[in-house]
């Protein structure tokens, strides 16, 4: 019984020493510098509606920004965060899910659009409720399907974090924080998401690795034909 319980504690301190060295390592996927990241807006594409012109797009502020997207304490349970319902492998959209689910797995009423070329977007969720990229986030956060906090709460329970005032410190000069930064910060993390590599882009770009298959070019022939009146190039959307 000694023993064992020996080996249980051995146990745990393994796993112990694994969170703990797991949790400190950097992620290889975020820039460390705080270097000014330069909004280029892809070859033959409009001029967008937010261009960072008053949000200046930083790294440190694309890293605090990508924080507080998969943070939970968004929630008021602190178990759903943005990153919940706009996953990363469906292009930010919710797979596999006819409504998205909030706090207490409640279901709304509509299932998660996808989070990219935002910043070409002057309306935002399904009914266009929202009409700018930083005040996009209120909405869901006090959804009371969805989040259901207030932001008040949301503020607070960040300014209890030394991480997170490092984190402000790094991307807006100062540990403060407040509402319009942290959705500041989303706006520089969600309006870096642009899709403008795919096969289709380099195709019309006249570039390598655009060459298109005979049925492929029948698709977009049969696409311009039928549904570009609404999903109008380069965007898909209008």
């Amino acid at each position: 019984m000694q023993k064992a319980r020996v080996y249980r504690g051995i146990i745990l301190l393994i796993i112990g020493v694994i969170i703990g060295v797991a949790a400190c390592t950097k992620d290889p996927l975020i820039p460390e510098t705080k270097d000014v990241i330069v909004f280029t807006i892809p070859k033959g594409w409009p001029q967008p509606h937010y261009n960072f012109e008053n949000n200046t797009l930083t790294s440190a502020g694309f890293v605090l920004g990508r924080k507080i997207f998969y943070d939970p304490r968004l929630s008021k349970d602190n178990t759903v965060s943005c990153g919940t319902c706009h996953q990363s492998y469906a292009a930010f959209a919710n797979f596999d899910h006819a409504l998205s689910h909030g706090v207490n797995d409640q279901l709304g009423t509509r299932n998660s659009p996808t989070l990219f070329n935002l910043n070409w977007h002057n309306g935002f969720f399904w009914d266009g409720g929202a009409n700018h990229i930083e005040n996009q986030p209120i909405g869901p956060i006090q959804n009371p399907l969805e989040m259901s906090e207030t932001i008040a709460n949301v503020v607070a329970k960040m300014d209890t974090s030394i991480v997170y005032k490092r984190l402000f410190k790094d991307a807006f000069g100062s540990d403060t924080i407040n509402s319009q930064r942290i959705f500041k910060a989303l706006a520089q993390f969600m309006g870096s998401m642009i899709s403008s590599n795919s096969k289709y882009d380099h195709y019309i770009r006249k570039e390598s690795g655009g060459d298109m298959t005979p049925s492929e070019l029948s698709g977009l022939q049969v696409f311009r034909a039928k549904c570009a009146t609404c999903h109008q190039e380069p965007l898909f959307s209008d």
